[in-house]
């Protein structure tokens, strides 16, 4: 969903009653850039993306309550004048059929910024403000005798609040409420006449606009300084149109005349572009005949996802001091994609606790979180699957209970049989139809270490390949990615044509080859064929992986290369590609005895360079993780293992999580005070227990 421009008003106001009416918004009255009020009235043809001005409605006011009834726009009291002061109580109404306003009898008191809707046949308003202060009063217009009726009374004043009819009920949310600018949300139930609680939005704000659905749009969060938020409280879609404005559902005419004998036949079509999959309902009602003789034809459409969509529900409970469960109506679920990205969901449980949502699992990996007031929030970070209905549950502890204990981290393995099937269980965290996957050789490390650096930018896995043949897991995880290329880092003496076939045959796409004369060529093509520019580049030596590994998961975090150098030397191809990169720093990985000092000196004629070097591999990482305020996720693996290392580099630099390095059977007290300092909600272990012992990740799971 986005917004588009349309044509503007054919002048600007503010302020102004507006609503659809026959399938046209009109727009009247308002205030105007001099400070006056208005009467002027137009009508917006989507069709033709156009303004045309029609009667000007008798009472000039802005801030006046609205709503749409029985095909009637009502203006119900407002602002007089450029100060608001006096208030109205004027109520007028526009029928587009006449082109005319009709005067009806005046509201019981002088309100502006009332909050109005149509419910039942009748216009009911609540609040507003006057000179004479602000209210709470709530009354229903009969259309029939002309008369204005007072009903149950709302549990605050308030003016200047979002609305709109939905469910059945006039839902009202923030303005300013008891004197203060609010997010308070409720609704009024005619039929019961009574003042219900609904789920409060997220931000206090007044003068925004609303619509059934429900959504809220914008408004002034006080001292005039407008926000262009835009909340939805989901499962507030019904929105009382008749047939012909259920938006998935059209006739090909509306009406007849029919002679004793006669038939009519009326095409309905229906329109699958709805938010939701599932089950939608409606029905065609007839008009016209004898009394009692008017029926309703049902219309129903069954939707199905779309193939990449996965299906997220689940129960959320409160749960009491004794441990005792029972549902949480009109608690808060919020799903977030880890990445930042959108689109983000905000759903609310029904009166069972639950909720559901179809969504597209390309967005990624979500954190899912609930909360209610009065109960302990709780979070989670998920995929969903596609195609798959995913339960997430969620007990949300009385906050009057005692205060939980520590909070652990998740500790997760990544892990295989080999190097090349931990390769796989890293690759599961991405979805498929992905643009980019990476394969490397599981046998040296250089091409597998530069190359995550790349693949963390671009967002691709690494997988793992020997030379002359592909394994089957690769070749499994490669049918299930169906990405748009492979690129296969190195040259034929790495990885051979034979693989590079049997890869193009496993995708059924192209195949790329990035490569260069040896490890310090390959490097600088890589870099070359995935960096158009980096602001940063870091420098690794091309002898030994331990230095690089934490720094190729910045460098992808950060859309930088890393390039290779010798001990005393830098290799041709490195300083061509740092002349085309041009960067503004040059981070070097390790101490002067991995990369000495002139070479360090020489890399200075092509950016600033900065030294990142610790006592040992250890320490290198953790000084690499010092970019970090905190940490989501973190990502621990063996300092002596490259294979699993570099492919959970290019995963850490895509969710831009630091990695650190541990011993077989020991954390280093640099890396555990990282990880503290950090406060990751889950750790991912790279490797099985050969590789990080058992022991190990028990101790992980202790961090507090």
């Amino acid at each position: 969903m986005s917004w588009v421009d349309v044509a503007p008003l054919p002048e600007p106001a503010s302020a102004v009653t507006a609503g659809v009416v026959q399938g046209q918004i009109v727009v009247s009255g308002g205030w105007r850039p001099d400070g006056s009020t208005s009467g002027a009235t137009y009508v917006y043809d989507a069709a033709s993306d156009s303004w045309s001005p029609v009667a000007d409605n008798p009472s000039a006011v802005s801030a006046a309550g609205q709503a749409v009834a029985d095909g009637l726009l009502y203006s119900v009291g407002g602002c007089s004048t450029g100060d608001c002061s006096p208030m109205s109580t004027a109520v007028t109404a526009y029928d587009a059929a006449g082109d005319q306003w009709l005067e009806l009898a005046d509201y019981p008191v002088e309100a502006a910024f009332l909050s109005c809707g149509a419910l039942d046949g009748q216009v009911v308003c609540t609040g507003g403000v006057s000179d004479f202060g602000e209210y709470s009063s709530t009354y229903s217009y009969d259309p029939g005798t002309d008369v204005w009726t007072e009903v149950a009374e709302a549990p605050v004043t308030w003016w200047g609040s979002s609305y709109a009819v939905a469910n059945g009920m006039l839902v009202v949310t923030g303005g300013i409420v008891n004197g203060d600018i609010s997010n308070e949300a409720l609704g009024y139930d005619p039929a019961a006449d009574e003042w219900v609680d609904l789920p409060n939005p997220n931000i206090p704000a007044y003068r925004g606009a609303a619509a059934c659905g429900f959504v809220r749009v914008g408004g002034d969060l006080g001292g005039f300084f407008p926000t262009d938020a835009v909340e939805y409280l989901p499962g507030f879609d019904d929105c009382g149109a008749d047939g012909a404005d259920v938006d998935w559902l059209s006739l090909s005419e509306t009406m007849t005349v029919l002679d004793p004998g006669e038939s009519w036949t009326v095409q309905v079509t229906t329109d699958g572009a709805v938010p939701q999959p599932g089950t939608y309902t409606a029905g065609i009602s007839v008009v016209g005949g004898l009394p009692g003789t008017d029926p309703v034809v049902p219309v129903t459409m069954e939707v199905l996802p779309p193939n990449a969509w996965g299906k997220l529900m689940g129960t959320v409970s409160g749960e009491s001091c004794e441990g005792d469960l029972s549902p949480l109506p009109g608690a808060a679920v919020t799903l977030v994609p880890t990445d930042g990205g959108e689109p983000r969901w905000y759903l609310v449980t029904d009166g069972a606790g639950e909720y559901a949502r179809w969504i597209d699992t390309r967005v990624g990996e979500l954190e899912i979180s609930a909360f209610l007031a009065g109960f302990f929030p709780e979070s989670v970070t998920r995929s969903i699957p596609r195609g798959e209905i995913t339960v997430q549950d969620f007990d949300l502890l009385d906050a009057a209970c005692e205060v939980p204990g520590p909070i652990h981290p998740d500790v997760v393995r990544l892990a295989g049989d080999d190097r090349y099937e931990t390769a796989v269980a890293v690759s599961s965290h991405y979805e498929p139809g992905l643009d980019t996957v990476f394969l490397a050789t599981g046998i040296a490390f250089p091409d597998a270490l530069t190359g995550s650096a790349a693949a963390g930018s671009l967002e691709a896995p690494v997988l793992l390949t020997k030379a002359d043949r592909l394994p089957r897991a690769t070749e499994t995880e490669l049918r299930r990615l169906q990405p748009g290329r492979v690129v296969v880092l190195g040259g034929t003496d790495v990885i051979s044509e034979g693989v590079a076939q049997d890869v193009a045959d496993a995708i059924g796409g192209p195949v790329e080859r990035w490569a260069g004369a040896e490890r310090y060529g390959t490097a600088a093509a890589i870099s070359q064929a995935a960096f158009a520019e980096a602001e940063v580049v870091y420098i690794a030596t091309g002898a030994n992986f331990p230095d690089a590994l934490a720094g190729a998961v910045r460098a992808g975090a950060l859309d930088g290369p890393v390039l290779l150098v010798k001990q005393d030397a830098v290799p041709l191809a490195t300083i061509a590609e740092l002349e085309r990169l041009a960067p503004d720093a040059i981070r070097v990985l390790g101490g002067e005895d991995v990369i000495s000092a002139g070479v360090a000196g020489t890399l200075g004629g092509y950016g600033a360079v900065e030294r990142l070097a610790g006592a040992n591999r250890y320490e290198t990482a953790a000084l690499i993780s010092g970019d970090y305020e905190t940490a989501q996720r973190a990502f621990a693996a063996n300092g002596s293992a490259w294979p699993d290392a570099v492919t959970a580099a290019a995963l850490a630099g895509r969710w831009e999580s630091p990695l650190l390095l541990l011993k077989q059977d020991a954390i280093p007290m640099v890396t555990w005070n990282e990880l503290d300092r950090l406060d990751p909600e889950t750790v991912f272990v790279m490797g099985g227990p050969a590789v990080v012992a058992e022991s190990v990740v028990d101790q992980l799971r202790t961090l507090e």
